[in-house]
């Protein structure tokens, strides 16, 4: 009966450290229940962010974009700037308008077309560009920048002209730089659109080396045109010679001043990209 009666107690413990064991992990499981279901707030939380539906936007007056004065107020215009003869390279780049990390399309000597171009923020243009046919390059002696490079024909016998295809309708301004590295080899540029002169400007011509200057100077270094572009017109640039038998080219940009937000970029978007060159195939 002794003996029986421990066998008894002894199963009795053996049951109990079971049951105990099994109820343990069960504790524990409803402890982690209970402790996931506090911290799934604060997981969310961190997602409020997330766009809203149109119910809720139409009712917040937000549209998924920053308030448009303030867009406008960050908006920089987009460029399409074509240099010539000579790519002074990253940092360099120091045209009118835009800043040393535009991109740039370059044109190399005796290259009479190019197809594929970019815009300033890297973007493709659906301008194309023809050059009259040229054999010559040289370059302005203290610059560095795209004003350094240009090209011209050593026959000294025609006007070279430059003429932009596929260019999107709009309002434009041009900035033209025509100077050789003498102080009479100047040009008188000339612009055309879709077959209608608008009128010339020549760049300075005073027996001086001041196109040398750094500060680019309208009228000295380069001359500027406002116009408009209508669907399927040609742009043509022609540089008549003028003081000399030189005729010339070494940079053109292209900047919309219309409210086509396709050729819009935000300052934002700029921000954080390296000094670009794209010379494009050929």
């Amino acid at each position: 009966m002794h003996d029986l009666s421990q066998q008894k107690i002894l199963i009795c413990g053996v049951v109990f450290l079971v049951f105990a064991g099994l109820m343990c992990p069960v504790h524990s499981m409803a402890q982690e229940q209970e402790t996931d279901q506090r911290e799934t707030p604060r997981r969310q939380d961190k997602h409020l962010s997330v766009p809203q539906t149109a119910e809720q936007e139409k009712a917040s007056g937000i549209s998924g974009r920053k308030p448009m004065q303030l867009q406008e107020s960050n908006e920089i215009m987009r460029t399409l700037n074509v240099g010539f003869a000579f790519d002074p390279g990253v940092g360099n780049y120091d045209g009118v308008v835009g800043s040393a990390g535009d991109v740039w399309n370059f044109v190399s000597v005796g290259t009479t077309a190019k197809d594929f171009m970019r815009n300033s923020d890297m973007s493709a243009s659906t301008a194309r560009i023809r050059i009259s046919r040229h054999d010559g390059a040289w370059g302005i002696k203290g610059h560095e920048g795209v004003f350094h490079g240009y090209i011209y024909d050593n026959c000294q016998c025609k006007d070279l002209e430059v003429a932009f295809l596929d260019l999107q309708p709009g309002s434009y301004k041009a900035y033209v730089f025509a100077h050789g590295d003498a102080p009479n080899q100047n040009a008188n540029i000339e612009i055309v659109v879709g077959g209608k002169s608008l009128g010339s400007k020549a760049t300075a011509n005073d027996g001086t080396y001041g196109y040398r200057s750094h500060k680019m100077i309208d009228g000295v270094q380069y001359v500027s045109f406002d116009f408009g572009v209508g669907v399927g017109d040609e742009v043509r640039f022609i540089s008549h010679r003028d003081g000399s038998g030189y005729s010339m080219f070494n940079a053109i940009q292209l900047v919309p001043t219309g409210d086509d937000r396709s050729n819009r970029r935000t300052a934002a978007s700029s921000l954080g990209g390296q000094p670009t060159s794209f010379a494009g195939p050929e």
